[in-house]
């Protein structure tokens, strides 16, 4: 027989584990289901999504950038998706093949910049990213 809080689950259950609350949880843990945000002037829209699923917000960034583009802010997110503390996912821009990076503000904005934090507003190509997070 082993020794230790293995060998009682119940005591070791009693003593470490915090009440859940399991309409919080489940209510924290809905699936919004993938949604297609209305994206500025100059961006056509080929497969940019969002989700939240238990608890985690997925963002597909997919669009082709023209020479109108207006912002380098590309969407908002809903205020249950926005993370606490800003949050860095790369993109790549396919046709110049240089790395960007998709910054979801704790106001939900999701903003493009390069690699060393100035503002970028592509006037041509396809930027392509995915990431995750917890709000």
């Amino acid at each position: 027989m082993r020794n230790g809080p293995s060998s009682n689950w119940s005591l070791f259950f009693l003593h470490h584990v915090r009440y859940v609350n399991f309409a919080e949880l489940n209510h924290n843990l809905s699936d919004s289901g993938w949604v297609t945000p209305n994206l500025p002037t100059g961006y056509k829209n080929r497969a940019t999504i969002y989700c939240k699923k238990n608890g985690t917000v997925n963002v597909k960034i997919a669009v082709t950038a023209t020479s109108s583009v207006t912002s380098h802010m590309l969407f908002t997110l809903p205020e249950d998706m926005r993370p606490l503390n800003t949050v860095y996912g790369f993109v790549v821009n396919g046709t110049s093949k240089a790395i960007y990076m998709a910054i979801v503000l704790p106001n939900g904005n999701v903003l493009l910049q390069d690699l060393v934090g100035n503002i970028y507003k592509p006037t041509s190509g396809d930027i392509n990213g995915d990431f995750v997070f917890t709000p």
